[in-house]
């Protein structure tokens, strides 16, 4: 066997072998009897448009008086606990639902 040649040193420094990389895109060609579409990327989803009807009028519950029996109706409650009087006037009694 025939002896390697010794390699070449830069102050004792042994330079690394470059590696060459390809750098390309593959791509298929589309052919024109192909439909093309998209399938990566982004998607755009179409909400229907929702119609504003200006500001919303506050909604009515109902609500009978547990003393005389009458009905009223007042604003739907923001909190859990809130009290109710009684419209009728001879009534007057103050509802406390929780």
């Amino acid at each position: 066997m025939a002896a390697k040649k010794p390699t070449k040193s830069r102050d004792g420094k042994s330079r690394r072998k470059r590696r060459k990389m390809k750098l390309s895109l593959r791509s298929r060609s589309v052919k024109k009897t192909q439909d093309h579409r998209e399938s990566a990327g982004w998607s755009k989803i179409q909400d229907p448009k929702k119609d504003d009807d200006g500001p919303k009028q506050p909604e009515i519950v109902q609500h009978q008086c547990t003393y005389c029996g009458a009905m009223n109706r007042i604003p739907k409650p923001k909190r859990a606990r809130y009290q109710v009087e009684c419209a009728n006037p001879d009534c007057g009694h103050v509802d406390t639902i929780e």
